[in-house]
């Protein structure tokens, strides 16, 4: 089984809370849109959930940390074949949509756009699938992880850390027009700004590791209050965040807004998701999508470019709260059902290409050896 970062077994609520993050990032993209028909609804639906599904994955990485090797460049090395091989190819996977999407619509297939958006993956910049630049960043947040986090063990020094970084991080983005000519590089190469930002929900996600372990082994009653109560913070604090006219927290382009309330919804959300998720019962099915949610990710990047437009234009009923929320429900689990096979042939063919680089599979061999 899959080991945590101090050597315990897959631990079911850890699976549970990432199977309701990919949830969100499916339901998210899809209200997305539908706000863009006219959808107060919907534009609140969105702006709760992106108000800290983000940050929620980097704590639950943040679990994960552990120093494996003694070479800093080998680690780098393994980091490169799970994060940034799978952005590779689901963005090349795209290439032959984005020709038809722009034969339909331009009636030409515009092969210089598509180089160009191809190049921007030097800058980290995952133009042809979007939802992937998660991966991207959560690459460079793990190599700050594995520089600054190594070499400080204890708590109270990595807690600092966090802060600091977190700290430094907003200072960073909030600032980017003046900071940026002393850097020398633009702010989403390779998403530097933003993991110094997300390494203090990374670490803060390590540090938590074994008190939430034990905090899910009390009775379920406590567990229900606190996620009610965190649930309840998080829904009366996140439009608190409002420093202009339908403001929406998106990460990927470094708009946080107030950094105060950014990191309140962002710590309140993320509790109450990985309360709720020591609630649910055990489930294979469950299971298996939070063990699959990098699949279910560049996945989620064909919906967003291709799929999720057009559907948002058969919504009915754009003032109904009821009918908004089972519409983008059903077609969230329809998405996810429906990649269960690509999901299948993914781990089954080229699983050293989804996250897995030392699987040996049919068609490739493993990259590299655990030891």
């Amino acid at each position: 089984m899959k080991k945590t970062n101090n050597n315990s077994e897959r631990v079911y609520w850890v699976d549970a809370a990432k199977s309701i993050g990919i949830f969100l990032v499916f339901y998210g993209h899809i209200v997305e849109f539908v706000q863009q028909q006219g959808s107060l609804i919907a534009f609140s639906q969105f702006k709760f959930i992106f108000s800290f599904h983000m940050p929620l994955f980097f704590f639950i990485a943040g679990f994960f940390y552990k120093r494996r090797y003694q070479s800093t460049k080998k680690e780098i090395i393994t980091l490169f074949y799970k994060r940034i091989l799978p952005v590779l190819l689901f963005g090349a996977a795209t290439i032959p949509f984005w020709m038809i999407y722009q034969y339909f619509k331009y009636s030409d297939i515009r092969y210089m756009v598509l180089l160009w958006n191809s190049l921007h993956y030097i800058h980290g910049e995952t133009r042809l699938n979007d939802v992937t630049w998660f991966l991207v960043c959560l690459f460079t947040t793990e190599v700050l992880a594995i520089i600054l986090l190594s070499k400080i063990t204890k708590p109270y020094q990595q807690i600092i850390l966090a802060i600091t970084s977190l700290i430094l991080g907003l200072v960073l983005v909030n600032n980017n027009e003046v900071i940026e000519p002393y850097l020398g590089f633009h702010q989403n190469t390779w998403y530097i700004h933003e993991a110094v930002v997300l390494l203090g929900f990374y670490i803060a996600g390590y540090l938590s590791f074994h008190p939430l372990i034990k905090l899910a082994r009390i009775k379920a009653i406590p567990r229900i209050f606190l996620a009610g109560f965190f649930t309840t913070l998080t829904v009366l604090t996140y439009n608190l965040n409002n420093p202009y006219e339908n403001f929406v927290v998106i990460i990927k382009e470094s708009w946080h807004g107030n950094s105060i309330y950014f990191v309140i919804t962002a710590i309140f959300g993320t509790l109450s998701v990985i309360l709720l998720s020591t609630l649910i019962p055990k489930s294979s099915a469950i299971s298996f999508i939070g063990q699959n949610t990098l699949i279910l990710i560049g996945i989620n990047g064909f919906l967003l470019h291709f799929i999720n437009p057009y559907l948002a234009t058969l919504y009915t009923h754009l003032d109904s709260s009821i009918w908004i929320t089972a519409q983008s429900t059903l077609i969230s689990a329809v998405s996810i059902l429906l990649s269960v096979p690509f999901i299948f042939l993914l781990n089954k063919y080229l699983p050293q290409l989804v996250g897995k680089p030392y699987q040996p599979g049919p068609l490739l061999p493993s990259l590299e050896s655990k030891k």
